[in-house]
């Protein structure tokens, strides 16, 4: 049987964690609110084994609060083939009506890029590209929510 003096510290820690929700759900629907954009790729190193690209997402808050993304990871597609993958650890606030940029580093083989491009520049020299990535969010005691994101352009020459 549970003690009287229990009941009061039991109903405030389920307050505590009712309220805890409510924030993980807000937050939640402000980072499914933002607006993702490839702002920038740029060739950061070349070996033998393929290339390195340098990734620069942008994420525009457009909700009343800031938002905070822990980690987030990314596919890019030209002309519907896998070119790489890449991921960014940092952890990134963005205030409220603002864009920052996330950057990380993706590497690809020369064929998986040759292979887009070559298809591509013969033509019309645009070539159709396709981000596809998650953004995360870490929660305590809930674990971590994930954000999945499209961006859908072209490249041109």
């Amino acid at each position: 049987m549970m003690s009287v003096k229990k009941l009061p510290i039991l109903l405030v820690l389920a307050s505590l964690f009712a309220l805890a929700q409510c924030n993980v759900i807000a937050a939640r629907q402000n980072l499914k609110n933002c607006k993702f954009s490839l702002e920038d790729v740029s060739l950061e190193n070349m070996s033998f084994s393929g290339i390195d690209l340098g990734i620069v997402i942008g994420v525009e808050n457009v909700n009343p609060a800031a938002v905070i993304v822990d980690r987030m990871d990314a596919t890019i597609f030209l002309d519907g083939q896998e070119v790489g993958k890449g991921q960014n650890s940092s952890r990134v606030e963005i205030p409220a009506g603002e864009k920052k940029e996330v950057s990380f580093k993706l590497h690809s083989g020369y064929g998986q890029v040759g292979t887009a491009l070559l298809s591509n520049l013969k033509g019309s020299g645009e070539i159709p590209y396709k981000l596809v990535g998650t953004a995360y969010l870490d929660v305590p005691l809930v674990g971590q929510m994930q954000f999945p994101f499209v961006v859908e352009d072209t490249l041109k020459r």
